[in-house]
Parts: structure tokens; sequence; C-alpha cells
């Protein structure tokens, strides 16, 4: 089967992320995006870089479909394999969590991903008792592990910009 299997995810991923780079250009939140390179994406876990502010930085993007009150945290990308989630894994600065509806961006967070992660290494075992644990399938092929972690519960210095088409 090999690394086909995951074409589609990674085709879509791909879409999602030109879709979000245009929407940060074209409102002049983020200056001169540029994918990250398979070296970066793969070993530092990033999806691209841009200026944020005047200074260059590291973006990792996450997209939902659906409308749901909650920033999903994916703490196994692959439950029987026990591979460590994004939590774990992304070296990025930004997190650019998006809801995209019919490919049209209607929500967008700027998340400071460092301060995610500590927050979540810190208050994360308070969450996860409280958050919905939620399995989810990618392709059929493997379960992933995400804690659905309600907005109001994050701390706000770690949102640094909010906007919905809502």
């Amino acid at each position: 089967m090999g690394k086909d299997r995951f074409k589609p995810d990674w085709d879509r991923e791909r879409e999602d992320i030109l879709i979000v780079k245009e929407w940060l250009n074209r409102n002049h939140l983020v200056d001169r995006t540029t994918d990250a390179t398979e070296y970066e994406q793969r070993e530092q876990h990033f999806d691209f870089h841009g200026y944020l502010y005047g200074e260059l930085t590291t973006f990792e993007a996450k997209t939902r479909r659906q409308d749901f009150p909650d920033l999903l945290i994916e703490t196994l990308s692959c439950i029987e394999r026990k591979t460590p989630g994004w939590i774990y894994t992304t070296q990025a600065k930004i997190l650019v969590y998006t809801l995209l509806l019919d490919n049209v961006l209607k929500k967008i967070w700027l998340l400071n991903f460092p301060k995610l992660y500590n927050w979540w290494l810190k208050e994360g075992s308070h969450h996860r008792i409280e958050a919905n644990l939620v399995i989810g399938r990618t392709d059929n092929l493997y379960r992933t592990e995400n804690y659905a972690i309600r907005w109001e519960y994050l701390p706000r210095d770690i949102i640094m910009f909010s906007w919905s088409d809502f």
C-alpha cells in the first residue's frame, strides 16, 4: 500500500493550507507566506513560513469542516502505533485553526503555540477529564485520539487573533 494510501488526505490538507494562506495574505495578517520544505514538514512538523508583525515565523494549520464550539487537540495521530499527535510534535510558533465550509473560510484563530503547548502540559490532565475524547478515523486506515477543549477554557493570552463570518 505504501505512502499512496494517505494521498487523498495530503491533497486535501494541501488545498486547505492554500485557502488559509490566501486568506491570511489577502487580509494582511501574514505577509509573504511560503511552504515549508519537505524536511521541515517531516522533521519539524509545520506547514508554512510567513511574516507576522514583521517577524518571520512558522505556522501549523489545522482545519475542521464542521462547526464545533471547541479546539480539537490531537494527542495521538495513530492509536494503533501510539504515534504522538500534533500537540506534541509540531515545532511551529503559531497554530492556525480554521473552520472551512464548502472550501470557504468561515472562522479562524491564530494561537500562540508555545503557550498552548505549555498550558496543555500543565492543565491538560484536568481538561482531559472534562473534555470529550474524540476517536477519529482517517480514510479508514488508522484512528486518532483527540480532546475537544471548549474555547472558553483556553487562557486569553493563547488566542492572538480570531475572526468569524457568522
